[in-house]
């Protein structure tokens, strides 16, 4: 196996433009799941309950320093358990401390494609979102009470992932997207 499978479903895709493409390339992307005490904050919020994993997403620049902003913005998909489609009540959260945590603004969720387990429509669920920023982040829904952090399966407790791929994820997601179209039409 290549990692966690939930890591492996994480993408990360920078707008295009000269700002971006000057910048993103010197920049070293991290995703890890955020530690117990982060997870079990998120998941003791009363904005919902966890239908993902606790990400902690990180951005290092060409001397390793840490970059928290952006001057242009990133959509980032992570994965989703759930099978409500509602935007009004599925959410992304965030907290930059891994203890205050708000929703990040529902026009900033690009997409929304909830888990599906029946037979020949099976599909991993996904949020995709637009943000200027990098800190820990989970998908909630709100018609849920506060939850149990879902469990990390590594032997170390700590899981992460680095570098590219980008193009992969943005490639599958726009496939993503014209196939779902085309089931709709």
């Amino acid at each position: 196996s290549y990692g966690d499978r939930d890591l492996r479903a994480v993408a990360l895709i920078t707008e295009a433009n000269g700002q971006s493409d000057l910048l993103f390339p010197t920049y070293r992307m991290q995703i890890a799941f955020a530690d117990s005490t982060v997870s079990a904050a998120a998941a003791a919020t009363e904005l919902g309950g966890l239908v993902s994993r606790v990400f902690s997403l990180q951005a290092l620049d060409s001397n390793g320093a840490e970059v928290r902003s952006f001057v242009t913005r990133v959509l980032v998909k992570l994965p989703y358990e759930g099978s409500n489609s509602n935007r009004n009540e599925v959410k992304v959260i965030t907290s930059s401390n891994g203890v205050d945590w708000t929703a990040v603004d529902g026009d900033d969720i690009a997409m929304l494609v909830p888990r599906s387990d029946e037979a020949g429509a099976e599909n991993e669920g996904y949020v995709a979102f637009w943000t200027d920023h990098f800190s820990d982040y989970a998908v909630i829904d709100t018609t849920l009470g506060a939850s149990t952090p879902p469990t990390i399966d590594s032997a170390d407790g700590q899981a992460s992932s680095s570098g590219g791929g980008a193009g992969l994820g943005l490639l599958l997601l726009s496939a993503m997207a014209l196939l779902r179209r085309r089931r709709e039409h």
